[in-house]
């Protein structure tokens, strides 16, 4: 299977694109190979991407993204964490 990064940082993505795929990797604990034999474009795909990245330290976050980021003062890593928050918080409630 090829590689695929995503195509923008993490605050390009809607956050509510991103929870079922959250829910499915995270909760139900879904690889994200099984997710990327999923997806059926390059958009899904790309998401799937962003998902896959939430857990991961910040090293491998820049060093996976190197080519993709935009400068030194990239806001991916803050981005990251804020997506993953709201994601998580998502999820939460959606739980309960």
């Amino acid at each position: 299977m090829d590689v695929y990064k995503p195509s923008q940082c993490f605050c390009r993505y809607d956050v509510r694109d991103l929870l079922n795929l959250a829910r499915a990797k995270f909760l139900q604990k879904i690889t994200t190979v099984e997710l990327m034999r999923n997806a059926h474009t390059d958009d899904e795909r790309s998401r799937v991407a962003i998902v896959s990245l939430l857990d991961l330290d910040d090293q491998q976050v820049l060093s996976s993204l190197k080519d993709r980021t935009e400068g030194p003062n990239c806001h991916i890593l803050s981005c990251r964490d804020m997506l993953r928050k709201q994601l998580y918080g998502m999820i939460a409630c959606l739980d309960q």
